[in-house]
């Protein structure tokens, strides 16, 4: 027997070895994105296609026939879209998980609908009487977002979903809309998401309040059940109780 070449065979199967073992140690670790779409009758939506982004990259999964999707992501920074035909897109902004976790959002997509509306320039009375109010009417079916802050400096960004809206001072008021539609108000931060059937967010406290029919969840954290008033910050979203602060999520 060739002891050299034996010897030699021997250390490329250890450096092989060795080499495999650290390319799998230096594998990006992933997180598992899941959940269900619905309508706000319950009823499961198939199709839908969700797009999770992270800067020029796409990854793109379809619902199955009882409505769910679910894929595995390198951990970091995403946001997120779900669009089906005859459907008013869902939204989630900027949001970032750095563990292996397993997060659930759950999209519910309200029915779509065209607004005929006849446009004409706005009269100089209108446009002063505008000017001097102190609450002004937003438009119909939109959406808004707002910076928050971070404290890594990068800015998350609170997004708002909703049929009506109206703005005093700082203050940003949304309704939605039973009939003839379903289209709850619609608000997603990070990894928290609401709707309600009223919402209020004050862009300088960062306190969102919600009213009627509030379903709130978290989709990277336990959230406290029955809370319908949080405190904006950091990425964080923080159950207020009575006026006061209460004790964040663990």
């Amino acid at each position: 027997m060739n002891w050299p070449i034996l010897h030699l065979l021997s250390i490329a199967w250890m450096c092989a070895s060795m080499f495999g073992q650290a390319a799998r140690q230096a594998q990006t670790p992933t997180f598992h994105v899941r959940g269900t779409v619905t309508d706000p009758l319950g009823a499961v939506v198939p199709r839908v296609k969700v797009t999770f982004r992270q800067g020029a990259r796409e990854v793109v999964v379809n619902s199955n026939a009882i409505g769910g999707y679910q894929t595995d992501l390198p951990v970091g920074s995403y946001s997120m879209t779900a669009e089906s035909k005859g459907f008013r897109t869902y939204r989630r902004p900027l949001f970032r998980v750095m563990s292996t976790a397993d997060v659930r959002f759950d999209i519910l997509l309200p029915v779509g609908r065209i607004v005929d509306r006849v446009e004409r320039p706005a009269t100089s009375e209108e446009i002063a009487a505008a000017q001097a109010a102190t609450t002004t009417d937003l438009t119909y079916y939109s959406e808004q977002t707002f910076s928050a802050p971070a404290p890594d400096g990068v800015p998350y960004e609170v997004y708002i979903r909703y049929v009506r809206g109206t703005r005093t001072q700082k203050v940003f008021s949304y309704t939605g809309e039973k009939l003839p539609y379903e289209d709850p108000v619609f608000v997603a931060y990070n990894c928290f998401s609401l709707v309600a059937d009223q919402v209020t967010y004050d862009t300088e406290t960062g306190i969102l309040n919600a009213h009627g029919s509030v379903v709130a969840r978290d989709g990277c954290t336990k959230l406290p059940s029955g809370a319908t008033s949080f405190k904006i910050a950091d990425g964080r979203v923080i159950p207020v109780v009575k006026g006061e602060i209460g004790l964040g999520m663990q």
